[in-house]
Order: structure tokens, then C-alpha cells, then sequence
């Protein structure tokens, strides 16, 4: 198990849907990248906020950032 404690987690990228988000996160936890997708359960409950509050976020370990957007750059092609 990872603790988040002392990590500084940065947004990649933005959803408007929780599958979408669950997917690319589920691709990153997969190559052991600490994540995880901020505001999913307010947006997926009241779903009209969705503009008002940015989206799904799905937010990386600073460390990992470039790994991580690495990893999504081919989940995408693929």
C-alpha cells in the first residue's frame, strides 16, 4: 500500500466521465504510478457540476509525471 502523505500530486489530465477516468487510472496504477482521480464522486453524484468544478482530475506524483504522461501517450495510440 502506498501512503500519500508528504507527496505533491499534480492534474495530467481531465475527464468529464468516471469510465474514462477509471481506465487511465487503472493504466497507470498497473505501472505502480501513485495516483488518483480527484472530485470523481461529486462529479459522478451531481453531474452538473462538472464545468463548475473542473472535471474528474486525475492526479500524479510530481516525481512521476513524465512517466506517467509517457504511459498515457501510448495507452492513447493504442
Amino acid at each position: 500500500m502506498v501512503f500519500l502523505f508528504n507527496m505533491n500530486f499534480i492534474p495530467i489530465k481531465y475527464f468529464d466521465n468516471y469510465i474514462t477516468a477509471n481506465l487511465y487510472l487503472n493504466r497507470l496504477e498497473a505501472a505502480n504510478i501513485s495516483c488518483y482521480l480527484k472530485d470523481e464522486n461529486i462529479n459522478t453524484i451531481l453531474p452538473f457540476l462538472l464545468n463548475a468544478l473542473g472535471g474528474i482530475q486525475l492526479c500524479v506524483d510530481e516525481n512521476d509525471v513524465q512517466r506517467a504522461n509517457d504511459i498515457l501517450k501510448e495507452f492513447i495510440t493504442e
